[in-house]
């Protein structure tokens, strides 16, 4: 998953024990199009899969230890492939999901308290191709397994006039600096792009929905009209030759007698 889950945690019991709990929850119930430029609504969801909430690795911790360092879920996975392993989640595309975060106390008595952060900054709508110019190019920025669209080769003229000096070129960057480059990437993404992201979901406005699909139904509507229409124009045209045939037919025969006896 990228970009993937990474949060501080703060205000939790030091000395209380605590699991982290990673999960995807459904954030519509309805699936989506990308048309115009945005994602509108379409229609009722797919029965979603059967996932498994991911615990993090390193719990069970006590609270100070988590409250001392990043939390991170980089080793999510997303998949449209059922029956995967623990950490990968199944999703069906074109339906909008959410991060949910669950912190687990245990309490005396083998008792568990839980409380839930459904994160709606983490929205998003599962694609196996992106639809948006500007998240594709943010992925290829960000994204450590595309460094082969961020760092296109470049040629160097040659100069035959003189071998003694070799033409300086920039290092191939190492997995270093691409990570580190990428870490850096990461934290320029601000809670206002996010926001700039959002997604149209039919409780916001159900009136654009069926605008959209009513102008798609006149189109297709306009369309078999015209084809009908071409249709019996040629075939008006067609009779209109017949009857035209018969008629001189019949006048050639009444102004020739014996052409009809024979």
């Amino acid at each position: 998953m990228f970009p993937y889950v990474e949060f501080s945690l703060r205000g939790v019991d030091p000395v209380g024990l605590y699991d982290v709990i990673f999960d995807i929850i459904p954030a519509s119930s309805k699936s989506f199009k990308f048309l115009n430029n945005k994602w509108i609504p379409i229609g009722r969801k797919e029965e979603e899969f059967k996932n498994y909430p991911f615990k993090h690795p390193d719990s069970p911790r006590i609270g100070s230890d988590w409250m001392t360092r990043k939390i991170s879920f980089e080793k999510v996975k997303l998949s449209n492939k059922p029956g995967t392993k623990a950490g990968i989640f199944t999703l069906h595309t074109l339906q909008k999901y959410l991060v949910r975060i669950s912190i687990v106390k245990h309490e005396r008595d083998d008792e568990l308290s839980v409380v839930e952060f459904p994160i709606r900054a983490t929205t998003f709508i599962a694609v196996t191709a992106y639809n948006n110019r500007e998240v594709t190019k943010l992925k290829i920025n960000s994204n450590p397994y595309s460094k082969g669209f961020r760092f296109p080769m470049k040629r160097c003229p040659l100069d035959l006039s003189s071998n003694k000096e070799k033409h300086k070129t920039d290092p191939t960057p190492t997995t270093e600096d691409v990570v580190a480059v990428d870490k850096s990437t990461q934290t320029e993404i601000t809670m206002a792009d996010i926001r700039s992201w959002s997604l149209e979901d039919s409780s916001e406005d159900p009136v654009t929905e069926t605008k959209e699909i009513e102008k798609e139904k006149n189109l297709a509507s306009q369309t078999n009209e015209r084809e009908r229409g071409k249709r019996e124009e040629r075939l008006m045209e067609y009779n209109a030759r017949i009857e035209m045939w018969k008629r001189d037919r019949d006048t050639s025969r009444s102004d020739n007698p014996e052409a009809m006896k024979k």
